[in-house]
């Protein structure tokens, strides 16, 4: 299974592909790092972590790739308590990890990966595509308004923002 949409392609990560994966996730928490938003603990990251995701049947990860080329990443969770509490529901899909290669920013491939990833949520019979970030990332919250995803709420104990979009 893949989808397509303009020249980026969504398809699930094979087993060697990790690696890349995890490479994607540390380049992307250094960047943020860099930019003083704390999202990630990029020394803790480990193949293992990747690994959790793939052999763990409520979570898939996928790779976007642009003419070839790897271009993001994201997980796909099909529960997540952890962070939505009483609002996980079995309504919805939930994005983790979306990174994108910096060689490829600014250039609508994340937009294009949340359609693609809620295609994917829709077909599998769920409402509903839910995402968290950082509340200090002030940018990333910004693009999730623009994206017309709604804010559900600040689970304050954590500092994330919860962010919806309704598929059907």
């Amino acid at each position: 299974m893949s989808m397509n949409r303009s020249l980026v392609e969504l398809s699930p990560a094979a087993l060697h592909e990790l690696p890349l994966v995890l490479n994607l996730w540390k380049e992307a928490g250094q960047w943020l790092n860099g930019k003083g938003i704390s999202q990630w603990d990029v020394e803790a990251l480990r193949l293992e972590d990747v690994l959790d995701y793939y052999h763990n049947d409520q979570s898939e990860i996928f790779i976007a790739r642009y003419e070839g080329d790897i271009a993001g990443s994201l997980v796909v969770l099909w529960s997540d308590p952890a962070v939505w509490s009483d609002l996980d529901d079995g309504q919805a899909g939930y994005i983790h990890k979306l990174v994108i290669n910096r060689a490829y920013a600014a250039q609508g491939i994340g937009k294009e990966l949340l359609e693609l990833a809620g295609e994917y949520i829709a077909d599998r019979g769920r409402n509903a595509i839910r995402l968290d970030c950082m509340e200090k990332n002030k940018r990333l919250n910004s693009y999730y308004k623009e994206l017309n995803f709604k804010f559900i709420r600040c689970k304050e104990s954590w500092g994330i923002n919860l962010y919806e979009k309704a598929l059907r």
